[in-house]
């Protein structure tokens, strides 16, 4: 995982499970607490995919 962060942007930090967005060359990568959640391609996809996880995870 920290090696993710390092790499990512933390867009949250543990008390609301972690989330991190790491950028490849490929796209956008949403972990939480290290753990794969989605990909996307886009920021938009990235941003509905968070507000979908967050939705259900609350």
């Amino acid at each position: 995982v920290k090696a993710l962060r390092r790499n990512g942007i933390d867009i949250c930090d543990e008390d609301c499970g972690g989330l991190l967005i790491s950028v490849s060359g490929t796209g956008f990568s949403l972990y939480s607490d290290g753990d794969y959640i989605a990909s996307a391609s886009s920021v938009e996809m990235m941003l509905s995919k968070i507000s979908l996880y967050m939705k259900n995870n609350q």
